[in-house]
């Protein structure tokens, strides 16, 4: 399956969730400081990594791209799907795993959630990482019927910059995922607010005054025995 998109609407963390399940090359046009950035994906693996056409093998440039990637990838991508014959692989590395680990590392205030931003768990939560562990046993209870970063922080007592810090890593582990506003409609109310009006018969208007003297004078002009 084909996908294009805007970072702006979809960021590489999420982007790289969704492609977990597939093989073929992702591209990114200008997300590496406006450099474009080929990626060779099979599953959860990443099979080859190209800077403007260039394939990046020293672990020092991988990681520096990577982290790059993660917490301030631009511009637009495009995903197409391909046997993993037609991929030209020269590494083989756990993308999922590289990426989690950068987002261990120290975060910027743009990166961090919103604190009033809601979130929730995941329908089936993968395995959490060995640092996330103990941490989301503690929380994915009340993460379950979703949570603000701002909430957490209030009734577990802790900084709200350590609580917003905790749900960045939660979703780049693919944990947890943001709760979507639906948008209100009549079926989304209450019933107690739905007011359901019965039917009604209009009755005619009532003729005006200038239309009852003309039906009066039609009616006294009119021809005996013509209908």
């Amino acid at each position: 399956m084909a996908i294009s998109g805007d970072f702006d609407h979809l960021p590489f963390i999420d982007l790289t969730r969704i492609l977990a399940h597939q093989t073929g090359t992702l591209f990114l046009r200008t997300a590496y400081a406006g450099r474009s950035v080929e990626l060779h994906l099979d599953r959860t693996e990443l099979r080859g990594l190209y800077v403007n056409g260039f394939p990046i093998n020293e672990p020092a440039r991988l990681h520096d791209t990577l982290h790059t990637l993660t917490t301030s990838a631009t511009g637009t991508f495009e995903f197409q799907p391909t046997e993993l014959s037609a991929l030209t692989p020269h590494l083989k590395l756990p993308l999922l795993g590289l990426l989690e680990q950068h987002g261990m590392a120290a975060l910027t205030e743009a990166q961090l959630p919103h604190p009033d931003t809601r979130f929730q768990t995941v329908t089936r939560p993968p395995e959490p990482p060995a640092a996330l562990a103990s941490t989301w046993t503690q929380v994915h209870a009340r993460l379950d019927q979703g949570s603000s970063a701002a909430d957490l922080a209030s009734s577990l007592h802790l900084p709200e910059v350590q609580t917003r810090e905790l749900f960045y890593r939660l979703r780049l582990a693919g944990l947890i995922t943001p709760v979507r506003a639906a948008p209100l409609n009549t079926e989304d109310r209450p019933m107690a607010e739905t007011k359901l009006i019965p039917p009604t018969v209009s009755a005619a208007p009532e003729p005006s005054p200038v239309r009852r003297l003309l039906n009066a004078l039609r009616r006294f002009t009119a021809v005996p025995g013509r209908a």
